[in-house]
């Protein structure tokens, strides 16, 4: 059987179809794609790192969290279409990128000559969510990340699963902003055998979406303690809540 006839088998057990409006016969349409980059809003956001207000996590987000990116992180994450790790790769890149290369009110050595490359240091998922989907998706789509070209401000980087469940947490989708922060609080560490290679070290916390911004502080958090000399977040998008007043702008 050729190429092309295991492809036309595919598409009819696995029906092709647009990951956002569901239009037949492509992937990702066109008219979706359109809409996608008008989301494109690149800007720093900032949260509070574990209960310590006066320290704050600038995260670097690709655009807003809504209609067709929302339907697209959905499915890629939740129903199995890693093949949009293509679409999603790049936007996330572009956030890694701005977190390593200066912009903003910390310029970075990032690409000063022998500078040591930043971590990247993705979200690490729970064992109840890598059962029910099968995988870390975002171990891939960082891998994939890491592939794109990068401007030249962009210091070395180096991909650390550092992070670790230290306990059992619940799942966060139907919690509010305060029930986040307890049910995450103290629940991540750095594992045993990457503790050295973190200390003094300049790190990124990578995750597709940040909401209420709790996981990515209690990421900072862990770094941190663990001896991270500094630490910035990276992510495809933000939702909506936080590019109101006060709460993001976009980057020089």
């Amino acid at each position: 059987m050729s190429r092309f006839d295991l492809r036309a088998l595919f598409d009819l057990v696995v029906p092709l179809e647009c990951a956002a409006c569901r239009h037949p016969g492509t992937r990702w349409c066109t008219r979706c794609d359109r809409a996608l980059r008008r989301l494109a809003r690149p800007a720093r956001v900032e949260v509070p790192v574990g209960v310590s207000t006066w320290r704050t996590l600038p995260v670097w987000a690709w655009g807003a969290y809504a209609a067709p990116l929302d339907s697209v992180v959905t499915a890629w994450k939740d129903d199995g279409r890693r093949d949009l790790s293509r679409l999603l790769a790049p936007l996330l890149a572009q956030s890694i990128h701005r977190a390593t290369d200066g912009s903003g009110d910390r310029p970075t050595s990032g690409s000063a000559p022998g500078a040591r490359p930043w971590l990247l240091v993705p979200v690490p998922s729970s064992r109840a969510s890598v059962r029910r989907r099968g995988d870390a998706p975002l171990m891939g789509l960082l891998a994939q990340a890491l592939t794109e070209p990068a401007p030249a401000t962009t210091g070395a980087l180096r991909l650390v699963p550092a992070l670790t469940h230290q306990r059992v947490v619940v799942d966060q989708s139907r919690l509010g902003t305060e029930r986040r922060r307890e049910n995450l609080s103290g629940a991540m560490g750095v594992g045993a055998r990457w503790l050295g290679c973190v200390e003094g070290r300049r790190c990124v916390v990578v995750d597709d979406v940040v909401t209420t911004g709790a996981t990515l502080s209690e990421a900072a958090r862990a770094l941190l303690e663990a001896g991270a000399s500094d630490v910035e977040a990276a992510v495809i998008a933000a939702t909506p809540r936080r590019f109101g007043p006060g709460s993001g702008r976009p980057p020089p």
